[in-house]
């Protein structure tokens, strides 16, 4: 008869977890010192740690999103996301009309968040163009100064270019094939 009984599993402790009810009562209070400071003419409270670190985990939870996921710059947008919660948390209304009745500072920020993610999404797309038609149309030589080496500086330029152009058209080529199969099937 075997001695060695199975250990208990020991339950998983959810790090990335927000209580909505305690977080809501939070964001709640820290709205209602804040409107009682700007009645007395005070300064405004400090934001308590509990909410911020709330808007940073729900950013990180946003950002796992796989329309959101892959991105280099997915720091970035969490970051426009918690400092966008920062700036508007005044606007919470615990008053506001739900759907359950109560107001869910969880579903509020979750969208500030989200809208943020896509203003970030949509500012490095901008960047991207710039950085394209720059490498495409730019002239290297009116921003650097290669000296003697000028016809050497040209030359990787025109490397650049070319190797650019060669994986666009690989790319569509792939693209054409894809679409090829796609009809067939």
């Amino acid at each position: 008869m075997p001695t060695d009984l199975p250990k208990p599993k020991k339950k998983r402790v959810k790090h990335d977890y927000i209580d909505n009810k305690k977080f809501t009562q939070a964001v709640a209070d820290h709205v209602a010192a804040l409107k009682e400071a700007q009645e007395n003419e005070e300064e405004a409270p400090l934001l308590p740690n509990y909410v911020a670190e709330g808007f940073l985990l729900i950013a990180k939870g946003v950002g796992r999103k796989p329309n959101f996921s892959g991105y280099p710059f997915i720091d970035d947008m969490i970051m426009d996301g918690v400092e966008n919660c920062v700036r508007y948390v005044h606007n919470f209304n615990i008053n506001a009309e739900t759907k359950s009745g109560k107001p869910s500072a969880f579903s509020y920020f979750t969208q500030i968040i989200h809208f943020a993610f896509i203003r970030r999404l949509q500012k490095e797309k901008k960047q991207i163009a710039i950085r394209e038609k720059f490498k495409a149309e730019g002239n290297l030589s009116d921003f650097a100064d290669f000296g003697e080496d000028a016809a050497e500086g040209q030359h990787l330029v025109e490397k650049m270019r070319c190797r650019d152009e060669f994986y666009r058209e690989d790319r569509s080529l792939h693209q054409e094939d894809t679409k090829a199969e796609s009809k067939e099937d």
